[in-house]
């Protein structure tokens, strides 16, 4: 898979898993869902599952989707991530796409 494939893949995921995120958000907001419940459960699930193929296609092997999405929030913490003497903050997906070239 060239470079351009493995953006495409990336981009596909950030798009699903930020319009499933906002989506949740609004139906928590608009009617009180409870974090621990079914709805969020199910999502999560869902969310999981996309990123856990995404990475194996991928061949994420260092697990940085995962990072990326459950630590580092989807870039919003900026945490700086990279080989020895070459972090850098993780903020967006221009940096998701260096670190996991650099991890290769």
């Amino acid at each position: 898979m060239n470079d351009s494939q493995k953006r495409n893949h990336i981009l596909h995921w950030h798009f699903e898993m930020i319009q499933m995120q906002e989506t949740l958000d609004r139906i928590k907001a608009a009617i009180g869902l409870a974090p621990e419940g079914d709805l969020e459960h199910a999502c999560s699930c869902m969310m999981s599952a996309l990123t856990l193929t995404t990475a194996e296609l991928l061949d994420d092997q260092d697990e940085w989707l995962d990072w990326y999405w459950l630590e580092n929030e989807m870039g919003k913490r900026g945490f700086a991530a990279g080989p020895d003497g070459k972090e850098r903050p993780i903020k967006g997906l221009d940096d998701l796409f260096w670190l996991m070239e650099v991890g290769e």
